[in-house]
């Protein structure tokens, strides 16, 4: 019987970080190969931009001092339980954790100029700890343990977002799933691998429209609705447009 990849990873003996892997995971682009390992063998860390762990078996983020101007790191694929170590690395633009075991989204509060970021595949349950990437572009936490829709709405805060991969999560069984989240993040060119067309996005928006304004219709106490404050004269309109309705309840 074939064994998986995330078996065979398993059960292959923790790493750990050492100047040693470091310098032969530095990724240089152009020159001959001998030129490349030269280069790597000598390079003053401090000038490092890139760095590969891919498929390295670490247990853990360690050791990565001396590389301040690190702007694309990959840890993907290795038995990484926790995000740690990490909160010097300001410069970093892109960074890939998928395919590990994370647990929780932590300690990426100061790695503000992220732009990419990945948590694929990993055993994620909230979306969290993100607050300051208000520049993140595109992030993926696809085939995590994610329960709750409404973790959706936390994501309405990054005005930059374009692409979202979520999908894989218990929460994207829900049948309204996809135009949750198109009405919700309304900046998105792509949701789970699929282009968002402009009409998508009307269509989504009229559907949660309705709905909302039914809600605040039938319960006039709310003072929040879906993590949104609710306003009188939210709660007037949704009164008028619902009146047919309220007259043949009365």
């Amino acid at each position: 019987m074939p064994v998986s990849l995330e078996r065979l990873i398993a059960e292959v003996e923790p790493n750990v970080i050492t100047e040693g892997l470091t310098r032969e995971c530095i990724q240089i682009l152009g020159g001959d190969p001998d030129s490349v390992e030269d280069k790597k063998r000598n390079m003053d860390f401090r000038e490092v931009e890139c760095l590969a762990f891919s498929y390295r078996s670490l247990a853990k983020i360690d050791n990565l001092l001396g590389l301040e101007q690190l702007t694309k790191l990959q840890l993907d694929n290795n038995q990484l339980a926790n995000i740690e170590n990490m909160e010097h690395l300001t410069a970093l633009t892109w960074l890939d954790l998928s395919f590990n075991n994370i647990t929780k989204i932590e300690n990426l509060g100061k790695l503000t100029k992220l732009v990419d970021l990945s948590l694929f595949n990993n055993q994620i349950e909230a979306v969290e700890g993100l607050d300051s990437l208000k520049d993140l572009n595109v992030f993926s936490i696809g085939n995590n343990s994610i329960k709750k829709l409404e973790y959706v709405m936390y994501l309405r805060q990054f005005k930059n977002l374009r692409l979202v991969n979520l999908a894989g999560n218990p929460m994207c069984k829900d049948q309204d799933y996809r135009s949750y989240v198109l009405s919700h993040i309304k900046s998105l060119t792509y949701l789970d691998y699929r282009r968002v067309a402009g009409n998508d996005v009307n269509q989504a928006m009229e559907q949660h429209q309705d709905y909302r304004s039914y809600m605040l219709s039938h319960i006039k106490s709310l003072t929040y609705l879906d993590y949104r404050g609710v306003a009188g004269n939210d709660v007037n309109q949704a009164m008028e447009q619902h009146q047919d309705e309220m007259i043949k309840i009365q």
